[in-house]
């Protein structure tokens, strides 16, 4: 009997630590299976939406726009309940440098740059191949953006309208007439400025008379004039460039509807960077950037660039607004990210999207 009852003793602690191994086993399965969904459903969510939106073309409208706004809606819209997201926008755009002369040259030139208006001043870097070199950003751009609007029965083409006694406003600094700048539709036109004065016996504070060339614009239509100005710290010179001429055959800003919007603070910018080039060398470089991101990087000591016998061609540099994002950081629980590069029109973007649940 007492064999007998050993038996069944040891069958039930058989038993029982069975049971308790399942038991266990089974609760390390939920646990792992809820951590393996955290890990691989929110990447596989977050590509999901991205080939999505970059299948609909809807993706690369909002970023060629710089609309991070949207890009962001449209996540918020496509993620499932207690979800949430910040996108990150880096992106890339090739110009050439070439030497005209004879000589090889070493130093530091210069670029001026239309950056979106939330861009991350920081991240901003020039690379030769795979390799960062030097530079330095100064921030000395104002704009003033205006709405006109053809109020006459014919097409306006190739037609000079002054705008009469702007007032040209800088924080601080002098103001270098040389650095003025249109761009109408995305594209530098002719200008030429007359009656250049002070207002306070300074010149931070002057009005002016600014003539541009209207391309074309056709009855009845508008189109918005964004016209740049830098102080004296600008590398920028628009004399060499050619772009301010003495346009003749002047019509008063009364032949067209004009509203005149704030002069402001912009993001556009001079870019001084520090190369070496053979003998007519020409040279491939990449200008990178990001949008809501927070970088700590610094720059270099270059406060100013030599394009002396150098022609630089920008891939692109059109005037980019762009809309502000929902979210400025990250929280401070578990992430995951996704990214995907998206090729563009004129240049390329990295979308990086970091998921979380809330």
């Amino acid at each position: 009997m007492k064999n007998k009852k050993g038996f069944v003793r040891l069958l039930e602690v058989i038993i029982s630590s069975m049971l308790l191994l399942g038991l266990l086993n089974w609760m390390s399965n939920q646990v792992y299976t809820q951590n393996l969904q955290l890990k691989i459903n929110p990447i596989y969510k977050g590509a999901s939406i991205i080939n999505l939106m970059h299948n609909s073309r809807i993706l690369e409208t909002l970023l060629e726009n710089y609309d991070l706004k949207s890009i962001d809606a449209e996540i918020t819209y496509l993620l499932p309940v207690r979800s949430s997201h910040k996108i990150e926008i880096t992106y890339a755009t090739k110009f050439k440098i070439k030497n005209l002369s004879d000589e090889n040259k070493e130093g530091n030139f210069s670029l001026t740059y239309n950056f979106p208006l939330s861009v991350d001043k920081n991240s901003i870097f020039i690379s030769e191949g795979v390799k960062p070199i030097e530079r330095n950003v100064l921030w000395n751009s104002y704009e003033i953006v205006f709405s006109i609007e053809n109020n006459r029965s014919s097409n306006l083409v190739k037609e000079n309208i002054t705008l009469k006694n702007l007032p040209i406003i800088l924080d601080n600094n002098i103001l270098s007439n040389e650095s003025f700048a249109v761009f109408i539709d995305n594209k530098e036109v002719p200008l030429s400025i007359d009656n250049l004065e002070t207002k306070n016996g300074f010149w931070n504070n002057v009005s002016a008379n600014i003539t541009v060339q209207i391309p074309f614009l056709e009855s009845g239509d508008s189109a918005l004039i964004y016209l740049f100005y830098s102080d004296n710290t600008t590398a920028f010179n628009n004399t060499e460039r050619g772009f301010i001429q003495e346009l003749t055959n002047k019509k008063d800003e009364n032949y067209v509807r004009i509203l005149k919007l704030t002069s402001k603070k912009s993001s556009r910018a001079d870019i001084l960077f520090k190369t070496s080039l053979n003998s007519n060398e020409e040279k491939n470089l990449l200008l990178q950037y990001s949008l809501n991101t927070k970088k700590s990087n610094t720059y270099s000591n270059i406060t100013s660039g030599n394009n002396t016998n150098i022609n630089l061609t920008l891939a692109e540099n059109n005037v980019k607004e762009g809309t502000f994002p929902l979210y400025a950081s990250l929280p401070s629980t578990t992430t995951y990210s996704v990214s995907r590069i998206i090729p563009l029109k004129e240049n390329q973007a990295e979308i990086k999207v970091y998921l979380w649940y809330i």
